[in-house]
C-alpha cells in the first residue's frame, strides 16, 4: 500500500494564494491548515476552500497569531498521513505529480 500524505500549513491572511496553494496539495490525502488568526475575508476564502473538498481538508481556527512554529505545531497534531509536509501558503507546482514522487521517494 502506498504511503499516506498530510500537509500542514500555518495560514495568515493572503487569500489570493488559494488557487496556487490547492494545486499544489492536490494529490494529499489529508490537508489540515491552521488558520493563525486570519482576517474576515481570508476566513471566508479558507472555509470555502475546504467545503471543496471537505473530506480530505479540515482547517483549525486560531483566534490570535500564535506565530509560525506554533500553528504548524497546531496542525501536526492533527495529522494522520504516514509523510506529513509543512509547506507555507505561498506554495506552486510546477508538477502536477509532485507528491506523487515525494510518495514515491520517501520511506516513511
Amino acid at each position: 500500500m502506498k504511503p499516506t500524505i498530510t500537509v500542514i500549513t500555518a495560514w495568515l491572511n493572503h487569500p489570493e494564494f488559494i488557487p496556487a496553494y490547492e494545486e499544489a496539495v492536490r494529490g494529499a490525502d489529508e490537508v489540515i491548515i491552521y488558520d493563525n488568526g486570519s482576517d474576515a475575508m481570508t476566513r471566508q476564502h479558507l472555509k470555502a476552500m475546504a467545503d471543496r473538498d471537505a473530506y480530505r481538508r479540515r482547517i483549525i481556527w486560531g483566534d490570535t497569531n500564535i506565530g509560525f512554529g506554533d500553528a504548524n505545531n497546531a496542525a501536526l497534531k492533527h495529522a494522520s498521513g504516514d509523510i506529513v509536509l509543512a509547506l507555507n501558503n505561498d506554495v506552486k507546482t510546477f508538477d502536477p505529480n509532485w507528491l506523487d514522487m515525494v510518495r514515491r521517494d520517501v520511506v516513511p
